[in-house]
């Protein structure tokens, strides 16, 4: 049987892949940083960091993949720097770019038509979706590379069980419905078309694409024909979820309330595709997917509730939302630590300067203490393969930029003696660790650390559990970051 990697492969679509992949003969190996396992044996489980170079080479000496799936997230720099290692790793290597590097200059979208990097000049605007300009950068390394063996993938927005995009989020408005909150959309996007594909679609499509000839040094956008205005969106919405459509707001109240901005750029675009190079390359029918109803519907019935309905939100912009829309939320539906950190005291809690916790594992425990921020380590094993980190997410009006000089200072008390490295980090991958700092039980420690950013992408300044074996408290008294 022939080797097939997915790297990171457990996400919206790769999780609808390796079933499409086993069924056309091949053995299915499948990075995931937690340790999981499967129930066929032609399906493999691979436990570790799919960005660790070292060990995918590993992994390609071993089991001579005739194709890689690379569901990864790479910052530029990161996709610079590797792209020409991930090519040499298979006979064939599928790069996840988006839909969304596309503009929209024609009235259906082929693969040939500009993408908003080929167009600036004449819609300087563009250059605010940092992702679909990222995203055609990167196609372009692989346009110029010194081999050819590349598939590249331009999914439009994508849907499965546990994800159901509306307007520009993931996820938020189908949550808010299930907790009985309207729904606000743009007015700049309620009649421009969109296409929306569901997960299991595209991983046919992809399915029929490994390991195919005629796919080798082609990009394609794996997308259905099926477009619809956002008005029809929402209203396919309502029979599925029951979602309530309560306001349409000026676009650019809706780019201030949502802090969307990237993916607003995108959302006010039309979005009709020409799918007639993937239907001929893979012999696959438009018969073959499902409508946006059904597939909504399946995906939804497929969807673990409970931990769906739990998922925490940013509880400052549901309040907003719900005085917008008239709405109250069931609080039933949310989870307690939820209730406590982000809602019952939705201005202190959590909150330092312009930082706001993210307790996120059962490493930490964030709680208020008056103007201060109380972090408690838990007695939790720090030995474990999950995430293990207490960020503080960045605030509005701080914005690191790359290759600028800047001073992080901590004002910070503790129950133990310990050692620590702060680090900057994005969830879409980047990280930037900080020099290696002390800190003295008991004492007020004053930290000022001084760096250069290299990332404009940073969200969260964070500390792992695993600098903090021993139980015990920290308090941050103050914390901010200035440029120097």
């Amino acid at each position: 049987m022939k080797n097939v990697l997915l790297v990171g492969g457990t996400g919206a679509i790769g999780q609808y892949l390796s079933p499409f992949l086993v069924k056309e003969g091949f053995t299915v190996y499948i990075t995931s940083r937690s340790e999981r396992k499967s129930n066929d044996k032609n399906v493999i489980y691979l436990q570790g960091n799919g960005k660790d170079l070292a060990w995918l080479e590993k992994l390609s000496a071993d089991y001579k993949f005739i194709s890689i799936v690379d569901f990864m997230m790479y910052s530029s720099d990161e996709f610079k720097e590797r792209y020409e290692k991930l090519l040499t790793l298979s006979k064939q290597y599928f790069f996840l770019s988006s839909y969304r590097a596309l503009a929209d200059e024609t009235a259906y979208i082929t693969e040939e038509s500009p993408r908003k990097l080929d167009v600036l000049d004449k819609y300087p605007e563009f250059s605010a979706d940092t992702y679909g300009i990222r995203k055609a950068e990167e196609e372009e390394l692989l346009h110029n590379a010194s081999t050819q063996n590349w598939t590249i993938l331009r999914p439009s927005m994508t849907f499965s069980r546990g994800r159901f995009q509306f307007g520009a989020s993931d996820n938020n408005d189908v949550l808010r419905t299930t907790r009985g909150g309207g729904i606000i959309l743009s007015d700049q996007m309620i009649n421009q078309s969109t296409t929306l594909v569901y997960g299991k679609d595209v991983a046919l499509m992809i399915s029929k694409l490994v390991d195919n000839q005629r796919a080798i040094g082609q990009v394609f956008n794996v997308v259905t024909s099926e477009s619809h205005t956002w008005q029809e969106v929402s209203d396919i919405y309502h029979k599925v979820f029951g979602l309530k459509l309560k306001t349409v707001l000026p676009n650019q109240d809706y780019v201030a309330l949502t802090k969307l901005e990237g993916a607003m750029i995108d959302r006010v675009l039309s979005r009709k595709f020409d799918n007639s190079k993937l239907l001929d390359v893979t012999g696959l029918k438009e018969s073959d997917f499902h409508s946006l109803a059904d597939g909504l519907t399946e995906a939804w019935h497929e969807t673990d509730f409970e931990r769906f309905f739990m998922a925490r939100r940013n509880w400052e912009y549901e309040a907003k939302v719900d005085f917008l829309t008239d709405t109250r939320q069931n609080l039933d539906r949310v989870s307690l630590r939820s209730k406590i950190i982000y809602f019952d005291t939705l201005a202190k809690l959590g909150k330092v300067d312009d930082f706001y916790v993210r307790e996120s594992n059962g490493y930490w425990q964030a709680s208020q203490l008056d103007n201060h921020l109380k972090l408690h380590r838990t007695k939790k094993d720090s030995s474990g393969p999950d995430n293990r980190w207490i960020s503080l997410k960045i605030g509005d009006s701080i914005r690191l930029k790359k290759g600028f000089n800047y001073l992080l200072s901590l004002s910070i008390s503790s129950t133990i003696e310990t050692e620590f490295t702060p680090f900057f980090h994005v969830r879409t991958g980047s990280i930037q660790s900080l020099d290696r700092q002390k800190i003295n039980k008991d004492d007020k420690n004053q930290l000022k650390i001084n760096f250069k950013a290299n990332s404009d992408d940073f969200t969260d300044l964070a500390f792992t559990a695993t600098d903090f074996i021993e139980s015990g408290d920290l308090i941050i008294e103050s914390i901010s970051i200035d440029p120097e």
